[in-house]
C-alpha cells in the first residue's frame, strides 16, 4: 500500500490543487476572485521586471543568446514600461479584468488577419473569444457562474483521479500517470 502511494504522490499533489483551486473558485465571490488574481498578475509582472533589469547588466555574449533584443536601453526600458504596468494594475485592480478580456481579443483578431483559413482559425479558437468577452462584459452573477462551474469541474476531475486511483490498486498498482497520460500522449504522437 504505501509502494503503492510513493508512486502515485504526483496524482495525489495533482487531486490536492485540483480541489484546493475548486474551493478557491467556488467560495468566495467573483470580485474577490478577481482582485486576488489582478494581485497576483501585478506581482509577476513585477517578477518579470526585475529580472529583464537584471539581464540588461549581463555579458553581452550571453545578453545577444538569451534576446532578439540585445540592447540593454531596451531592456532597461521594457522593465521600466512592465513595473510601471504593475503598478497601475496594483492601483486600478477593478479594470484588470477588462484589459485582459481586450487582450485576449486583440491577440485572436490580430492571429486572425494573419491566417489563410480564417474561418477555421475562428471556430477552433471560439473559447478564446468566449473567455475574451467574458473579462470585458461580465457580471458579477455571470462571473460567479463561470468560476462556479470552472469549480465544479475541478472538483469531477479530481473525483475521476480518485476513482482511477482506487481502480488501479486492485489491478496491479502501476503508477497511474505512467498508465494513462503519457501512454495516451504516446499514442497521440504516434497518429
Amino acid at each position: 500500500m504505501i509502494q503503492y502511494l510513493k508512486k502515485n504522490i504526483l496524482l495525489f499533489v495533482i487531486i490536492f490543487l485540483s480541489v484546493a483551486l475548486a474551493l478557491l473558485l467556488i467560495i468566495p465571490s467573483g470580485q474577490d476572485l478577481l482582485r486576488l488574481f489582478s494581485y497576483i498578475i501585478a506581482v509577476c509582472l513585477i517578477i518579470i521586471a526585475f529580472l529583464f533589469f537584471g539581464m540588461a547588466f549581463q555579458d553581452r555574449t550571453l545578453l545577444s543568446k538569451k534576446t532578439k533584443l540585445n540592447s540593454r536601453t531596451s531592456l532597461i526600458i521594457q522593465s521600466i514600461v512592465i513595473l510601471a504596468l504593475a503598478v497601475l494594475v496594483f492601483i486600478f485592480h477593478k479594470y484588470t479584468p477588462k484589459l485582459i478580456g481586450v487582450f485576449i481579443l486583440l491577440i485572436v483578431v490580430i492571429k486572425t488577419i494573419y491566417e489563410n483559413e480564417r474561418f477555421r482559425y475562428l471556430l477552433r479558437n471560439s473559447w478564446k473569444i468566449l473567455i475574451g468577452l467574458l473579462f470585458v462584459f461580465g457580471t458579477e452573477p455571470l462571473i460567479n457562474l463561470v468560476f462556479l462551474i470552472v469549480g465544479i469541474l475541478l472538483i469531477g476531475f479530481a473525483g475521476y483521479l480518485l476513482y482511477l486511483l482506487i481502480v488501479n490498486y486492485q489491478h496491479g498498482r502501476p503508477n497511474i500517470i505512467n498508465k494513462y497520460f503519457i501512454a495516451y500522449i504516446v499514442r497521440r504522437s504516434r497518429k
